[in-house]
């Protein structure tokens, strides 16, 4: 059985062929990056119990690179079948059905929503991921 995630494709070894997998200009990918915190905005989104939780929402240029990251590297990554939210999968659909369907007849089960969950994720984190799981060169990780 899979436990960790696995990306088979190449990994991305240099920042000019990141850019140009993104389709920007090296240039262009160095000043977004230097305006990052910039380019964010950030709303409250109402919760079920009547609190709000803070949305931070990805401005333009930034959303559409998001995006290609997305649809480039994320979306080609093969996930554990006991991961389950925002993952799309043909195969095997992570969905609230498959959840509940894996789940049914267990004699105990626990809902759990992480508190604060994107906040607390760091620059660590992220580039851990990019080096370690996509294998891309420390360079293409920091950027």
């Amino acid at each position: 059985m899979q436990l960790r995630p696995f990306y088979k494709h190449a990994p991305i070894r240099r920042l000019d062929t990141l850019a140009t997998a993104l389709g920007v200009q090296l240039a262009a990918l160095n000043e977004l990056a230097d305006h990052v915190p910039d380019l964010y905005r950030i709303r409250l989104k109402p919760k079920g119990n009547g609190e709000y939780r803070e949305i931070a929402d990805a401005r333009q240029p930034l959303k559409a690179i998001q995006g290609c990251i997305k649809d480039l590297f994320l979306s080609r990554v093969e996930y554990p079948r006991y991961l389950m939210g925002g993952i799309r999968d043909r195969v095997f659909p992570r969905d609230y059905k498959r959840n509940a369907e894996l789940h049914a007849g267990a004699r105990v089960l626990i809902r759990e929503d992480i508190q604060d969950f994107f906040p607390s994720v760091t620059f660590s984190h992220v580039y851990d991921i990019w080096t370690g799981i996509f294998r891309f060169e420390p360079a293409v990780s920091d950027l």
